[in-house]
């Protein structure tokens, strides 16, 4: 097949998945702790950190494949919420986490508890020192910047606060890190058994927002929009060119 018409057919179905990424980015903006994902082609025949590059001049017909993504892990702007249960990792690390038998690290801080007395995110149950966090009837409840949960347990006769347990913070290579569903990152290193970071601090009362720039995103979306239909015509440019060589080919064309 000519490149001429697998270029914009490649750079058409390069777009859809770039879509796919922008689109998951907005719908993620809202997320606490969200990382946004960055997505870009590459150009067959060159390396990542060429293609990362402008083109050599002149150069023409080159071919894209599926490209690459990579995770944002720049931090988040942090809000204010004075919820008990709210938490926002201050700098570097995750809150370790699991669910049915898969363990994950995340940053988001908005917790809550289920009717067993669990600690969860997003579905997500939280780490402790001994396995998963669980809290007892309380009337009244504090996270301190090294992650220990305290408790004033219900029906207590005095107001001193019981230390529970403590969240599990742990700082992997984010590099290593990748990202799963349910807004988590996972990884080798990532495990039930993982050691504990103790330069890991938390802010209590706090949420780290997403780093997604809903409005850059907005913009990236619909600039792909206009490339696709751009790509969509060259496919059917291409076509016309064809059919009008063929013609020019056939021997009653020629002929005539």
């Amino acid at each position: 097949m000519d490149t001429g018409v697998q270029m914009p057919a490649r750079a058409a179905d390069q777009i859809v998945r770039l879509q796919a990424v922008h689109a998951a980015n907005l719908t993620g903006q809202t997320v606490p702790g969200f990382r946004a994902e960055i997505g870009w082609p590459r150009s067959l025949g060159r390396s990542e950190e060429e293609s990362a590059q402008p083109a050599p001049r002149f150069a023409s017909r080159q071919l894209t494949d599926e490209g690459r993504t990579r995770t944002d892990f720049s931090p988040g702007a942090l809000r204010l919420t004075g919820r008990d249960l709210d938490v926002a990792i201050d700098g570097k690390g995750w809150i370790l986490v699991q669910k049915e038998g898969q363990v994950a690290v995340t940053r988001n801080g908005q917790l809550d508890q289920d009717a067993d007395g669990q600690l969860q995110v997003a579905g997500w149950q939280v780490m402790g020192g001994g396995g998963a966090l669980t809290l007892p009837a309380h009337s009244r409840l504090s996270v301190a910047s090294d992650g220990t949960v305290s408790v004033i347990p219900l029906g207590s006769a005095t107001e001193e606060m019981v230390q529970v347990d403590r969240i599990r913070l742990v700082n992997p290579a984010e590099e290593q890190l990748r990202r799963a569903p349910g807004g988590v990152f996972v990884s080798d290193e990532v495990n039930e058994g993982m050691a504990e970071a103790p330069e890991v601090r938390l802010r209590a009362g706090t949420l780290e927002e997403s780093n997604v720039d809903a409005a850059a995103e907005l913009i990236a979306f619909i600039s792909l929009g206009r490339a696709f239909e751009m790509n969509v015509k060259m496919m059917s440019t291409y076509k016309e060119t064809s059919i009008s060589g063929d013609r020019l080919l056939r021997p009653d064309a020629q002929s005539g």
